[in-house]
């Protein structure tokens, strides 16, 4: 929606343009105009202005509800940098004190004011506008350095454009009364004055001293469209403090961005290294293991081994369950697209009430077992659509539990979370915002500004990937775990005949294969071995005698791996299987997530 609202806003902009362009040609006029505009400037002692506009409008010949003040504060140099002035609106009454309906928004470089009337209609009236504002970092400086370059003398100076020259109707009687921030002599001061279109240098002005603080400049003639007056006040040098001055190209004070980059690195790398490692623990060796850590279901050792929930881990759950006697999984077939051909499809049968005290396999369970009674029946595609929204619920069960337990301090999807939103976050306003030269007020600042922005935010989204950590407990679960890995990955027949004698069965480590994604090769290291077909699967076509093999086992517990994943994380009108652990950043929508507004006119 901000994507649509700039886009409007650009058209807008074209089209404001295009009207004014073509009003300046004479081609249309605007019936107001402006009888007056006075300017009150009074120069604080720390060098900032405080505005006073009194602006009369005459809506005699064209009704308006009010006007809108543009006022610049980014101002493009002749040395290819900009300059940012601060302006700080204090507020809009008419002659009588009363305050206008004010909007006041940026655009373009300028503070933009509306100020309309109450009633929402607009009218025939004269109208008087008082609005009052500060700017601050306008006076230059020229000490005897910068005025040799200016080729210039020392003063401090104040060079101000009065009424503008992008009013769209002529302005009459236009004046500034500037108010000094101490008595100057006369003799101390130098004046000039300026009129016309922008880039002339025409002098229908005058202008006198009232008194030692008081300096008066007014046009003498009226102003048409597109022009205005300009004043030039030469002070003492020190009259003000030294204000900011412009930037020179190349300087420090406008590539300051690239520091950005490199500081926010090596603050994420500090940060990982004292907050992000793992802690120590005496088991830092890989060894051979048989059986998983004490107290760790299949699910919660996938999580613990890669600090992520794959959709493997919840068909983990499903093995676990079968092989302990509840869930009876039966293969069945569907005739394929136009009647060609025949695919498997999987059924689970609730064999006996599941029982469990973990909340996440409850939560697995009853999504697909409602009422948790011997005979209930669901095929996998039943769960098509339906399913995904419980992962996020069992991903973050899944994750509480390993903190309860002891493993992480805090939760790895809930760290990992916080550095990709920060990060995101960061190069979306980059990108979004794009050169920030408003921000930074130089195009090369703005730049380098956008760049670093979006290097940083790719920095803390890569490094806090790497920020969850396993505490001491952990650690050691982890070891484990891998030794488990590796004695799964490099099983071998002769070494698992000997295990199967020794009693150390194959389906005990079953559900811990499948959640390694090692399924298809500890079934294939049984080739042989084992010749009894599980009591928890049916296949479509009974295996007969000495039909059963292991291969051909392994081979449909991928299948059903693989469909199960593809139901359980299918999404309606989005592909299934694509769910990754992930936020809403990963698997978000159209009208979610960031975004929203609009555009609007007077």
């Amino acid at each position: 929606m901000k994507f649509l609202f700039k886009i409007s806003a650009l058209f807008i902009a074209i089209f404001t343009f295009a009207q004014t362009g073509f009003c300046a040609t004479g081609a249309e006029t605007q019936a107001w105009y402006i009888p007056k505009f006075d300017s009150d400037i009074t120069i604080e002692a720390d060098g900032t202005l405080n505005i006073t506009e009194t602006i009369v409008a005459d809506f005699t010949n064209e009704a308006h509800q009010g006007i809108a003040r543009y006022i610049p504060f980014d101002y493009a140099l002749e040395n290819g940098s900009n300059y940012v002035v601060d302006l700080n609106f204090i507020n809009a009454v008419d002659e009588n004190g009363n305050s206008w309906d004010i909007t006041k928004y940026d655009e373009n470089g300028n503070l933009v004011i509306e100020m309309r009337n109450n009633t929402g209609a607009p009218d025939n009236g004269i109208h008087t506008f008082i609005i009052n504002y500060t700017a601050k970092n306008v006076i230059q400086t020229f000490d005897e350095q910068r005025a040799g370059e200016k080729n210039t003398f020392v003063h401090d100076e104040l060079y101000w454009n009065v009424n503008g020259v992008e009013w769209v109707v002529p302005t009459e009687n236009v004046k500034a009364t500037i108010y000094l921030p101490k008595p100057i002599s006369a003799d101390q001061l130098k004046i000039d004055c300026l009129t016309g279109g922008y880039g002339t240098a025409e002098k229908n002005c005058a202008w006198k001293i009232l008194d030692e603080q008081t300096v008066e400049v007014k046009a003498t003639t009226p102003f048409a469209a597109y022009e205005g007056l300009t004043l030039v006040l030469g002070m003492p040098l020190g009259t003000v403090p030294p204000q900011k001055a412009p930037p020179e190209p190349g300087a420090l004070s406008e590539i300051w961005p690239i520091f950005i980059f490199p500081i926010v690195l090596i603050g994420m790398i500090y940060l990982w290294y004292t907050k992000g490692r793992d802690d120590k623990t005496n088991r830092d060796t890989v060894m051979p293991h048989y059986t998983p850590p004490q107290g760790l279901l299949p699910t919660e050792t996938g999580t613990l081994l890669d600090e992520k929930m794959d959709p493997r881990d919840l068909t983990a759950t499903i093995l676990d369950h079968a092989i302990k006697g509840e869930i009876k999984i039966n293969e069945t077939q569907t005739e394929g697209l136009f009647g060609l051909g025949k695919t498997a499809e999987y059924e689970l049968e609730l064999i006996k009430p599941y029982e469990t005290t973990c909340e996440y396999e409850n939560l697995i369970l009853k999504e697909m077992f409602q009422g948790n009674a011997a005979g209930e029946k669901k095929l996998l595609s039943d769960l098509k659509y339906k399913f995904y929204k419980t992962i996020p619920i069992v991903e973050k069960s899944v994750m509480q539990t390993l903190v309860e337990k002891g493993y992480f301090p805090s939760s790895p999807a809930k760290i990992r979370g916080i550095y990709t939103g920060i990060g995101t976050a960061i190069v979306f306003i980059a990108v979004f915002f794009g050169n920030m030269t408003t921000v930074t007020g130089s195009p090369i600042t703005g730049i380098l500004f956008t760049i670093s922005l979006i290097l940083s935010g790719i920095a803390i989204v890569f490094i806090g990937r790497k920020m969850p950590k396993k505490t001491s407990k952990g650690s050691e679960a982890y070891y484990q775990l891998k030794g488990l890995y590796e004695y799964i990955s490099t099983a071998e027949k002769d070494r698992m005949k000997f295990q199967e004698d020794n009693n150390i069965l194959f389906e005990k480590l079953l559900p811990y294969a499948m959640a390694f994604g090692l399924i298809k090769k500890w079934s294939n290291a049984f080739e042989g071995i084992l010749k009894t077909p599980p009591v928890w699967f049916v296949p479509y076509h009974p295996w007969g005698n000495n039909a059963f093999m292991m291969s051909d086992f392994g081979s449909k517990l991928d299948k059903i791996n693989s469909d199960m994943v593809s139901n359980l994380t299918s999404r309606p009108g989005g592909k299934s299987g694509g769910w990754s652990g992930g936020s809403g950043f990963s698997g978000g929508f159209s009208g979610g997530g960031f975004g929203g507004g609009g555009g609007r006119g007077l």
